[in-house]
């Protein structure tokens, strides 16, 4: 009996989690995990080894790889909430490998009248990460100032901020912390208008971007409590300096079709006939005409009948097979999105589920058309050709960019094509991060996909 109340309790967990986060009551968690020093060193540096490239272009002209939920990486196992984890590993780890926009999702886990450092965690919707934001912060500090990272700019989008009390004293608190342990790097108000080279020269390393929770805080007119001393101009509010399209998907073919294609190819966007996608994209292109950051989401959520069985099987094991969110983000998103996917590799994947092959197959829904480059082709038909015909995302944020830290595939297997004599061929694979490094080494000015006839995906690489 128990277990069926922890199972039941984790669908209705699993069900109220979203990726907007929420104002629920979150379970307590153990204490933070000691700092973590970053694993690998990937992408560390990628931003001045690209120097010569990027140095005259706004942080809205590059190409900018993040994840979601980005503080998730140690989520409480007492619940066995995988479902709530969708990194996997820490924010040190994920900047030592080339992450540059990073979401952030907190809660203010007690309330001790003035809030202090300690109280505020990572959470994903009611499920409580078991790192703390001082934490995080404190990683970021001392990644910022390695000598070799002296060029490196990053994106903090606090995109949800849940308080336990509703007034202002905590997040005073919040916003306090953030300048006392980033104040140095903290970039101030219009930066968007700035190139990289000027924010360098003016030692602005660090945007924070704060959701509208923050936003009376940052009123002129707001009197802040002896809680915390912060300076306004430190920060900017979500709506004046970012858009973000959020779809709920279940498949990587929904990705393709609602946001990979529409987003990048704004043009077949607006003559769809659908007047939201018409409104939608409107307001995108008038983003990237104001400087704004374009974040593109390409990440899955545990909506439908799939959550059940993941969520079920995480917490008895029946199938020995970490059927997780992270599991299901590698095959389902990332995977079909760009790897060089094949039916022998799903039945590897499936060796575990014996007699289920079959069924495994077509849940994954392979596709026997291009099964890889999706992703990549429309991030480099965003870079050239005709600007009035191609709109890029500057930033792309997955759930789980390194998911096969135990299959090293899966660090090698992201695609960027070119287009050679009338066809799309592949030109590069490599890591998630290395992807981006090398879209921004691209020339704009490069005019070879203005030629370019036939842009479908049965064009295969």
């Amino acid at each position: 009996m128990r277990k069926l109340n922890l199972f039941v309790l984790g669908i209705a967990a699993i069900m109220l989690s979203g990726c907007g986060g929420g104002q629920d009551t979150l379970t307590q968690s153990t204490d933070s995990p000691a700092l973590t020093a970053p694993a690998t060193a990937i992408g560390s540096g990628w931003m001045a080894r690209t120097w010569g490239t990027i140095k005259d272009k706004r942080l809205d002209q590059l190409v900018i790889p993040g994840t979601h939920d980005s503080g998730t990486a140690f989520m409480d196992s007492r619940y066995g909430m995988n479902t709530a984890r969708t990194q996997s590993g820490s924010i040190g780890t994920q900047l030592s490998d080339g992450i540059r926009y990073l979401d952030f999702r907190v809660e203010e886990a007690t309330h001790r009248g003035c809030a202090d450092d300690s109280v505020w965690w990572f959470n994903h919707g009611m499920y409580r990460s078991e790192t703390r934001l001082m934490t995080a912060l404190d990683e970021i500090s001392a990644f910022l100032g390695q000598p070799a990272n002296a060029k490196e700019f990053l994106i903090l989008d606090f995109q949800d901020i849940t308080l336990n009390y509703d007034d202002g004293r905590a997040r005073d608190n919040l916003l306090s912390m953030i300048e006392r342990r980033l104040g140095s790097y903290l970039a101030k108000t219009g930066w968007q208008k700035k190139t990289l080279s000027q924010l360098f020269d003016d030692g602005q390393r660090v945007v924070v971007v704060l959701g509208s929770s923050a936003s009376s805080n940052l009123d002129p007119n707001y009197q802040q409590s002896p809680c915390g001393n912060f300076d306004r101009q430190n920060f900017t509010l979500r709506g004046d300096s970012l858009i973000s399209a959020y779809e709920e998907f279940d498949w990587a073919r929904d990705i393709k079709s609602r946001i990979v294609d529409a987003q990048l190819n704004l043009v077949a966007a607006m003559n769809s006939g659908n007047a939201k996608d018409k409104e939608y994209f409107d307001a995108y292109r008038s983003a990237t005409e104001n400087s704004k950051l374009r974040v593109l989401q390409l990440v899955v959520r545990p909506s439908n009948n799939w959550f059940v069985g993941s969520w079920g099987n995480a917490y008895n094991n029946k199938l020995g097979f970490g059927f997780d969110l992270l599991t299901m983000t590698s095959l389902r998103i990332n995977g079909r999105l760009n790897y060089n996917y094949n039916e022998d590799d799903a039945e590897k994947w499936s060796h575990t589920l014996k007699s289920n092959v079959e069924s495994f197959n077509k849940f994954l829904q392979i596709s026997p058309a291009c099964p890889s480059g999706w992703l990549g082709k429309r991030l480099r038909m965003g870079l050239e050709g005709d600007s009035s015909q191609w709109n890029r995302p500057n930033i792309v944020i997955v759930d789980n960019y390194a998911p096969g830290r135990a299959d090293p595939r899966a660090q090698h297997d992201w695609i960027l094509p070119d287009y050679v004599s009338g066809q799309w061929v592949n030109s590069y694979s490599g890591s998630y991060v290395d992807m981006f490094i090398q879209l921004n080494k691209i020339r704009t000015e490069d005019q070879r996909l203005k030629t370019v006839v036939d842009l479908s995906d049965d064009r295969c690489l």
